[in-house]
C-alpha cells in the first residue's frame, strides 16, 4: 500500500508554455522510506521528466489540475494495472496522466527489498499566468 511521502525539492520540466512538477510526491509503499527509496525515487523521476508532455489542446484552452495515477511496478521494472486513482477534472489531463505511465514503462527494476511496489503518482498540470493561447 501506498503512504504520502513528498520529494522535498520538486523536478521541473519546462515546456514552452508551461512549467510541469515531475513526479511531485510520488508516494511510497508502507513504512518503506529509506535511502534505497529515495535513490529509486530519483531514477523514476528522471524516467517520466523524460517523458512528460502537456497536450496542446489542452494548453490551449488553458486546463490545468491534478491527476493521480495509481499503477504496480514489478520487481522486473514492468508496469501491470495502470489506472486513474483521482481525476484531474480534465478528461485529456487524465489521458495524459495514464500515458505517462505507459509510455515510460519499462521502469528501472526496484531494490529487491521494495519490490513490488505500487505508486500513486499525482501528475501536475499548471500554465504560468502570464501565458497566452
Amino acid at each position: 500500500m501506498i503512504v504520502a511521502t513528498r520529494p522535498t525539492i520538486p523536478a521541473y520540466v519546462d515546456l514552452p508554455d508551461a512549467r510541469v512538477p515531475v513526479a511531485d510526491g510520488a508516494r511510497e509503499a508502507g513504512d518503506r522510506k529509506t535511502p534505497l527509496f529515495d535513490q529509486y525515487r530519483l531514477r523514476l523521476e528522471a524516467a517520466l521528466s523524460a517523458n512528460r508532455r502537456y497536450p496542446q489542446e489542452a494548453r490551449r484552452k488553458r486546463q490545468a489540475g491534478t491527476a493521480e495515477v495509481r499503477f504496480m511496478i514489478a520487481a522486473d521494472g514492468s508496469v501491470d494495472v495502470v489506472s486513474l486513482a483521482v481525476s484531474s477534472g480534465h478528461a485529456r489531463l487524465d489521458r495524459e496522466a495514464v500515458n505517462l505511465v505507459s509510455r515510460t514503462a519499462p521502469f528501472p527494476p526496484p531494490p529487491p527489498d521494495i519490490a513490488p511496489l505500487e505508486i500513486i503518482l499525482p501528475v501536475t498540470f499548471e500554465l504560468p499566468e502570464s501565458a497566452t493561447s
